[in-house]
C-alpha cells in the first residue's frame, strides 16, 4: 500500500497526495543544488560584511562574536562561563547540617553561589567555608536565605574572601534551609 501525504494545492486548500519517491531538488541562493533525484546540495561561504557570515579568526553571527577565550557582545567581552559544585564546610558550627547540594554558576566575574541543607546548628557568627572563587579585594556582598519554618538567615561575603561569614545563631534541627551569595571574583 503506498503511503498518502497531505499537500496544498494551489488554491490554498488540503489534498491527498501519493509518494511517488523525490523527483528534482532544486535550491535557493546561497543553497545551490545539482538538481535530480539525488542533488548535491552546497552553500558558498559567505562574504565578509554579510549577516551570518563565519570568519576562521573569530566567528562571528549576527554581530556576536565566539573567540577560544570568551564572547564579544558589542563593548563587553565575557571570558568564563562555568557552573558546576562546592563543597561548604562548616567547621564553626555548634552541628554540621546535611548538604542536599551546593552549586555555583560563575559569568565573567559574578559569581553566584547556592546552598541547600537541613539541620545544623549555627552559633553568632558561623562561617561557612570553600566558597568556589575568593571574592575580589574591592568590594563585598550579602548571602541570604531562610528555612522551611520561615526563619530568615543572612551573611556576608567579605573582601578577598571564600567564605560566608557573621552568620546569626540559628538551629535548624528537622529543617530545610537555603542560602545564595552573589559576588565579584
Amino acid at each position: 500500500m503506498a503511503q498518502k501525504f497531505l499537500t496544498i494545492s494551489a488554491g490554498g486548500l488540503l489534498a491527498e497526495a501519493t509518494e511517488t519517491g523525490v523527483t528534482s531538488v532544486t535550491g535557493t541562493a546561497p543553497v545551490v543544488s545539482s538538481g535530480g533525484a539525488a542533488p548535491v546540495i552546497s552553500m558558498a561561504a559567505a562574504a565578509a560584511g554579510v549577516a551570518g557570515y563565519v570568519s576562521t579568526a573569530a566567528q562571528t553571527f549576527d554581530g556576536v562574536k565566539t573567540f577560544t577565550n570568551g564572547v564579544s557582545l558589542g563593548n563587553e567581552n565575557l571570558t568564563v562561563y562555568d557552573e558546576g559544585t562546592w563543597t561548604p564546610g562548616f567547621a564553626t558550627w555548634a552541628t554540621a547540617p546535611s548538604v542536599i547540594f551546593a552549586t555555583y554558576t560563575r559569568i565573567g566575574r559574578q559569581v553566584t553561589v547556592a546552598l541547600y541543607s537541613s539541620g545544623g546548628i549555627c552559633t553568632a557568627g558561623s562561617t561557612i567555608t570553600g566558597l568556589p572563587f575568593t571574592s575580589n579585594a574591592n568590594s563585598a556582598s550579602s548571602a541570604w536565605g531562610g528555612g522551611s519554618n520561615n526563619s530568615p538567615i543572612s551573611g556576608s561575603v567579605i573582601q578577598s574572601s571564600s567564605t560566608i561569614t557573621n552568620l546569626p545563631l540559628l538551629s535548624y534541627t528537622g529543617v530545610y534551609w537555603q542560602i545564595t551569595a552573589v559576588y565579584f571574583v
